[in-house]
């Protein structure tokens, strides 16, 4: 889930967004930007999820 948003706002943002409810109208009615709205969408239809991954994966670390 992204940063600051809990998960029922997740699950609202999705359902109304999936009924065609326009992103301005979504964003005002949680309190967030119309451009988070945008990437969160984005993000959940391209992966299924809004989960934030925060720093680098592990197996990506070297010279340690």
């Amino acid at each position: 889930m992204s940063k600051g948003l809990t998960e029922k706002a997740g699950k609202h943002l999705v359902g109304r967004l999936g009924k065609g409810v326009p992103a301005p109208e979504v964003a005002k009615d949680l309190g967030i930007s119309v451009r988070q709205v945008q990437r969160l969408w984005a993000r959940f239809q391209k992966t299924g999820t809004m989960r934030v991954q925060m720093g680098r994966p592990r197996d990506c670390i070297t010279g340690i």
